[in-house]
């Protein structure tokens, strides 16, 4: 029997979620499903929109509480390819632009000035007006797209570094990058805190 989760507001079958991911002040929550996907407010909790393609969405990033998100296509049926990042305008109800890569896309993190995408051994760092590559990040191979990403006025990025247990922090508006080898082993985890001053990481071991 499918469990589910229902409240006054929300109902959705847990075996059909692809992703799950809240916006930038932590404010909504966006979710991913083998149908297309939704966004709900955390207080009260409510659903706000949803889109369904009848294909799934495995990544769906929001930019705050705007209308425009990054979309990536999931699960056995996706609605976009895997390959491809959608610059999303839910008001248009249309893609405004689109990245595309050779593999698979891991994971997608959104500011106003930037688009970080994350790749298995590699993450892109875009200038969100024009799409213009800034920057491009070698990390060890990285299937679960761990990334991490500070919404404050000097936003930080924190991901894998190119050596196994190594973290790489970069200033995105600035010059200031550092590499921190946190574990001995491959990490599990990585998290920011919203200022960017603490950063928390998992390995197998610890």
């Amino acid at each position: 029997m499918a469990a589910t989760t229902t409240t006054d507001s929300v109902s959705f079958a847990p075996e059909h979620v692809l992703y799950i991911g809240f916006n930038q002040d932590q404010t909504c929550f966006a979710v991913g499903t083998t149908t297309g996907f939704a966004v709900y407010t955390c207080d009260p909790l409510k659903e706000r929109f949803r889109r369904d393609f009848g294909k799934g969405i495995g990544i769906v990033e929001m930019l705050f509480r705007c209308n425009i998100l990054a979309l990536v296509g999931g699960g056995p049926n996706p609605y976009f390819p895997k390959q491809k990042v959608q610059i999303w305008d839910d008001f248009q109800a249309r893609c405004l632009a689109e990245l595309e890569y050779r593999t698979d896309v891991k994971a997608v993190h959104l500011l106003r000035e930037r688009i970080i995408v994350v790749l298995d051994a590699k993450v892109y760092i875009y200038n969100f007006s024009d799409l213009q590559l800034i920057r491009q990040l070698d990390t060890v191979p990285n299937p679960k797209g761990l990334c991490a990403l500070s919404s404050s006025e000097r936003p930080i990025i924190a991901c894998l570094g190119a050596k196994l247990g190594q973290v790489h922090t970069d200033e995105l508006y600035g010059r200031s990058s550092h590499d921190i080898q946190a574990h001995t082993g491959p990490i599990n985890t990585l998290s920011l805190s919203l200022d960017g001053k603490l950063l928390a990481t998992t390995s197998e071991k610890a």
